[in-house]
């Protein structure tokens, strides 16, 4: 990316694919961001710029790029890669760090919650949204006869644990959408927190897939579960 081009998305100013941070202190909501892109349109976080859009620059240690890199990666599953630039505006150091949309079969957690960027805001991701994607990402590999691949691509868990997150998610999943009706943000951060606290040691993928089962059940077939449910003994 060359300033010019940098400077020319800065003077869009912050909307759907596009966050503004004035400095790396806020990195943890700026991965936030990077998650919500990527279940929008994509999108890039510019360090170095305040919220109206000016210039303010953004002071770099040695390793500030490659600990921020690394953040991102450990703070995010799957993992993100996002792109960086970084660019010399009106004598001042703006960072660009810039994620792909995914796939729509495909879900990214940021501290353990998916976020999906709408306007200027991310957005907690809502749960029918996140069992719609799981859904589509467990049909093509099933229907493909890769249910396998699936469940090798995500960390090994004991059934017990897949059991009883099965059980806690389908009820949460059932007060997180009635939280979400009702807009009962003080439920919904509840909910979000018991989700981090209890289920922390299964995958976030493990817990989609095990709240969307009765759906995918219905759509895909017993056999297919059944195969899956040998995979995980």
């Amino acid at each position: 990316m060359q300033p010019e081009e940098m400077m020319g998305l800065i003077q869009q100013g912050e909307g759907q694919m596009i966050e503004f941070k004035e400095s790396f202190a806020e990195e943890r909501d700026a991965i936030k961001s990077l998650c919500a892109f990527t279940h929008a349109d994509g999108g890039t976080v510019f360090f170095g710029v305040r919220n109206d859009g000016t210039v303010c620059g953004v002071s770099l240690g040695n390793n500030t790029l490659e600990n921020f890199a690394n953040q991102v990666r450990t703070n995010t599953q799957p993992s993100l890669t996002p792109r960086i630039y970084k660019c010399t505006i009106e004598g001042k150091d703006v960072i660009g760090v810039i994620v792909d949309k995914l796939p729509a079969n495909e879900v990214c957690f940021a501290y353990n919650i998916a976020y999906v960027r709408v306007g200027k805001t991310d957005q907690v991701m809502p749960p029918n949204q996140i069992r719609n994607r799981f859904l589509a990402g467990f049909q093509s590999v099933a229907y493909s006869g890769k249910a396998k691949e699936l469940v090798e691509a995500v960390p090994k868990v004991t059934a017990k644990a897949l059991v009883d997150a099965g059980l806690n998610a389908s009820i949460i999943l059932k007060a997180q959408d009635k939280a979400a009706q009702q807009k009962n943000e003080r439920l919904s951060k509840f909910l979000s927190n018991y989700v981090e606290k209890e289920l922390h040691d299964v995958p976030p993928v493990w817990r989609g897939l095990i709240a969307g089962f009765p759906i995918i059940g219905q759509d895909i077939g017993s056999e297919s579960l059944s195969e899956l449910a040998e995979i995980v003994k």
